[in-house]
């Protein structure tokens, strides 16, 4: 009897098996295995799918974007909290309404959150949505974004450049410290390298310099076809070769970082991790040194990326330029990052065009 029993299971597994298959447009046997193994109550399951995302995200390694998914997520639960008393380990796609999405608006608003952070966090929601919609795991009715829907805010972040006059003062201002020494360097290493991340600058490796030039592969996302990676090519100056010997580690092989911020034997996790502290570390060091050489401006990392485009347009470049120089997959993406400059700075910009 129980082996009946249990040949019947196994039809029943077969059956179900064949089903999923067919119900597949396209059939890989990754999203059979997900239709396959994955319970029905789960694929229900909004933060089912955020882990999904942030398990996949993590193994691709690009911790940063699964860090926002996951504080995103944290930032569900903790709303869900405050609404009903109870920090939820479940919620389903059909609790998330247009009206619950506003008051879910609302309450981040109240809790000091700005426009952006409310911007990133809904936006990743509505990725989680569609890509339950893409696993066949979701009906499109279920979703409440769009026109006559809720609507997310968008979020207008704008961008300050520094003119050459506090770029001057905060180049000829002088450090109190070792932090603040470092920090004034990679500003201006950043700058002068058309306003390369500290992420790409802690990534260096000495492979990368070929003569008077950087050169690396510096894809969006690491998934990324090898035949659709675009080298970024940088040319050094007296001032950049002057920071790279300054900072350089001593044994200068292909293969090691140019800067001793990171390290091979480190996990990608690890080196994230660094990135992300040497960031926050320059962040501070350089408002405290602007601070006393008397600028009120707010200056960060991203300070100097800006200042490059801006001041680079000034100069004369061409948007071609720019949208190579700042690693842009099309002009269409240049355009869009020159559109949340202040309006002095396109004013300037826009003066500049006849200087010939």
């Amino acid at each position: 009897m129980k082996s009946l029993k249990r040949i019947e299971l196994r039809f029943r597994h077969f059956y179900r098996a064949e089903e999923e298959a067919e119900a597949l447009k396209i059939f890989t046997f990754e999203a059979f295995e997900k239709k396959l193994f994955s319970k029905s109550n789960e694929s229900q399951n909004v933060f089912y799918w955020y882990n999904s995302i942030i398990q996949k995200l993590n193994e691709n390694k690009q911790f940063g974007t699964a860090n926002n998914y996951e504080i995103s997520s944290n930032s569900i639960k903790e709303f869900f909290e405050h609404d009903k008393g109870k920090k939820p380990s479940k919620i389903a796609f059909h609790d998330f309404t247009p009206t619950l999405l506003e008051k879910y608006e609302s309450w981040m608003k109240e809790h000091k959150s700005s426009v952006t952070t409310v911007s990133i966090y809904l936006r990743t929601l509505r990725t989680i949505f569609n890509t339950a919609i893409d696993a066949e795991k979701l009906k499109r009715s279920y979703i409440h974004f769009g026109k006559r829907k809720y609507q997310i805010p968008a979020s207008r972040n704008i961008k300050k450049a520094l003119g050459k006059d506090i770029l001057k003062s905060l180049f000829d201002a002088s450090p109190r410290s070792n932090e603040e020494e470092r920090a004034k360097d990679l500003f201006f290493f950043s700058y002068a390298c058309n306003g390369m991340n500290t992420k790409d600058i802690a990534e260096l490796k000495f492979e990368n310099i070929k003569g008077d030039t950087l050169q690396f592969i510096r894809p969006k996302q690491p998934t990324l076809q090898k035949g659709n990676m675009k080298p970024t090519v940088i040319y050094l100056t007296d001032y950049t070769k002057s920071i790279i010997e300054k900072y350089s580690t001593k044994e200068q092989h292909p293969e090691n970082y140019v800067f001793p911020f990171l390290s091979n034997s480190n996990t990608a996790f690890e080196n994230f991790r660094k990135v992300k502290n040497l960031t926050t570390s320059i962040n501070h060091s350089i408002k405290r040194l602007a601070k006393v050489a008397g600028i009120t401006e707010n200056i960060s990392t991203y300070t100097a990326r800006h200042s490059f485009a801006t001041n680079a347009v000034r100069n004369g470049a061409s948007m071609e330029f720019i949208s190579e120089a700042l690693n842009h997959s099309n002009m269409k993406t240049t355009q869009n990052y020159f559109a949340g400059f202040e309006e002095e700075t396109k004013r300037g910009i826009a003066e500049s065009l006849m200087n010939f």
